[in-house]
């Protein structure tokens, strides 16, 4: 029960890094996904000013198996 919830937590950390750059995985996603021009630090979560369409299509390539992972052990730990 316990590797559940370190998975849980672990999983969840991805999407909240990538979808609204929250700490502390959020801040190197901000760095990443910035175009060149702009402050990772002006980027508004769902907004897709100042963002490298590019590198956003990676995150996403990134971030849907580990989504599974999160969704699927979530099942697991309420079984």
């Amino acid at each position: 029960m316990v590797l559940l919830l370190v998975i849980l937590m672990c999983t969840g950390l991805i999407p909240a890094g990538t979808d609204i750059y929250y700490p502390p995985i959020g801040v190197f996603i901000a760095e990443y996904v910035v175009d060149e021009n702009t402050d990772p630090e002006t980027l508004i979560p769902y907004n897709l000013k100042g963002i490298n369409e590019e590198k956003v299509a990676e995150i996403k390539r990134f971030k849907k198996p580990v989504g599974q992972i999160h969704l699927y052990s979530a099942y697991t730990l309420m079984f």
